[in-house]
């Protein structure tokens, strides 16, 4: 059930994330740094809807939990700005980099958030 709350947010931050992508990427031309700006609006919203609805999770303090949030964003928005990069450069679409760059990382992050931000034990 948590995987299926996990989705549903991500899906919903995705809309956000892939909006403001598309918003930066007509201002700035830059996949990459369009990605990293807009992956700063939608991790805002997916880290607030997941603290207080996915995971559920009030047993530590909030500021704890964000510090560990920003550290995973400090490696996820690298990581899939320069995936957005190199998938643009091979297929020059960077909508659909953007969209291969995300799935990729999904999983990942889903794990990552479980195990160290929100510390659940999997309801």
């Amino acid at each position: 059930m948590r995987f299926l709350k996990y989705a549903v947010t991500q899906v919903g931050c995705f809309i956000v994330d892939f909006v403001a992508f598309a918003a930066f990427l007509h201002m700035s031309q830059s996949p990459a740094g369009s990605n990293a700006l807009a992956k700063v609006l939608s991790g805002l919203l997916a880290f607030y809807i997941h603290r207080h609805y996915t995971f559920a999770d009030r047993q530590e303090q909030q500021g704890r939990q964000a510090g560990r949030y920003i550290a995973l964003w400090a490696i996820n928005i690298p990581f899939t700005s320069a995936m957005v990069e190199l998938i643009n450069m091979a297929i020059g679409i960077p909508y659909v980099a953007k969209i291969g760059s995300d799935g990729i990382s999904f999983c990942l992050n889903y794990l990552i958030s479980k195990k160290f931000i929100f510390n659940s034990s999997g309801k």
